[in-house]
């Protein structure tokens, strides 16, 4: 889960966060969720609390914080990290963040464009430093763009990582990119 928030009028906070404040985030974050209205539904939904979210989609253990002007203002594990072994989850239990890097990292880059440091429609191999996309017969017709990739428009070939397990011997970033023989996913390229 993400989410962004200002505690000032409007204003991020400059410092640490009140007792209250903080009670008043957790209240949001654990009993206002809105799910996403459905096609066709008039009514809007109702809001949920985060153990019903997690009942809904079958989910067993959830770490949230939230952060205001780079500091976390609050955190709390729910459910367990093991359905085995029940252990609860806490706010130092290791998560793999999967889709969470995706509106992280479109963050960084929305900031790294609005500085004039990047261009939403240039060629992304123009800026991969250490490893570029393979060009190939589709590259050569349609670049592969920061718009297209955080559009899901890209044509690139690896949906999502399934990441490793603690301890196991893990690849460099160019092995994954490219495939290498610790990598557990299929090489990037344009499909």
């Amino acid at each position: 889960m993400l989410l962004a928030c200002q505690l000032k009028n409007g204003q991020p906070s400059s410092g640490e966060v009140s007792v209250s404040a903080s009670a008043h985030i957790m209240e949001r974050v654990e009993n206002n969720i809105l799910p996403l209205k459905k096609e066709g539904e008039i009514q809007e939904p109702q809001p949920q609390t985060v153990l019903n979210r997690m009942g809904e989609y079958g989910i067993h253990g959830v770490s949230i914080a939230v952060f205001d002007n780079n500091e976390i203002v609050w955190a709390k594990g729910y459910g367990v990290s093991d359905k085995s072994s029940e252990e609860a989850v806490d706010t130092t239990t290791v998560l793999q963040a999967a889709s969470i890097s995706k509106p992280v990292t479109s963050v960084g880059a929305f900031r790294l464009i609005e500085e004039g440091k990047m261009n939403l429609y240039e060629d992304v191999n123009l800026q991969l430093k250490r490893w570029q996309i393979p060009i190939n017969g589709f590259t050569s017709e349609q670049k592969v763009t920061p718009a297209r990739i955080m559009s899901h428009m890209s044509g690139l070939s690896t949906p999502g990582f399934v990441g490793y397990y603690q301890g196991a011997e893990l690849p460099s970033l160019r092995e994954i990119v490219e495939g290498g023989p610790l990598s557990n996913s299929d090489p990037i390229k344009v499909l």
